[in-house]
């Protein structure tokens, strides 16, 4: 499966059916959070700029 958020594109595995814990491979990825990554990155980018 492909994840695509801020212009990246992320390959991750497809979860196993019925599987609760994922594939178990080492990628975490939580669909949820995205707007909190928008806004922090958004905001660690204004920070820098101000320097």
């Amino acid at each position: 499966m492909d994840i695509e958020e801020g212009g990246v594109t992320v390959s991750v595995p497809e979860a196993r059916d019925g599987a609760s814990e994922g594939t178990g491979g080492g990628v975490f990825f939580n669909p949820t959070q995205e707007l909190n990554r928008d806004v922090t990155v958004a905001a660690l980018r204004a920070y820098r700029e101000r320097e």
